[in-house]
């Protein structure tokens, strides 16, 4: 039951999330070394044993034009999605979504995942082994990701 009010909690503010956002465009509209990440970030799942169901896409996105001065602009930022199993078996789909940070002299990328974070009374919510994933990402890619429990 917990883990399905999780679940459904977890999809609510993923809709609301892309709601403003064209999802499926191909990873061609990514820049070279992005979709060099995205797509080492995909083998590296692709070696996981019980990961299934990779999708690797690109969504478009807007800023306002109001945020630190900048113009208003669109640019695709790309998504990482999997089923992946919690220690008890149940499987889940995960999506890391890219973020785009500019610190006022270089445009970087880091990739985000909500997980739900209820759990049983006095255990530690699952992260569906993003933990060991985000560090493969890290080592083996070069990309900085990390998931929140909401």
């Amino acid at each position: 039951m917990a883990q399905s009010i999780g679940a459904l909690v977890t999809g609510l503010l993923v809709a609301a999330m892309t709601s403003t956002m064209a999802r499926g465009e191909s990873l061609a509209d990514l820049p070279p070394p992005l979709r060099k990440n995205v797509e080492c970030m995909a083998k590296v799942l692709r070696t996981t044993p019980s990961v299934t169901n990779i999708v690797v896409g690109a969504e478009m996105r807007r800023n306002s034009g109001d945020w630190d001065g900048e113009p208003r602009q669109a640019w695709f930022l790309p998504y990482v999605e999997y089923s992946a199993p919690d220690g008890a078996g149940n499987r889940m789909t995960l999506s890391f979504l890219a973020d785009r940070h500019h610190d006022g002299k270089d445009v970087y990328y880091e990739f985000m995942a909500i997980l739900p974070g209820l759990s049983a009374p006095n255990e530690e919510p699952s992260d569906w082994g993003t933990t060991k994933l985000v560090a493969r990402w890290y080592a083996d890619c070069g990309v900085k990701a990390f998931a929140l429990y909401e």
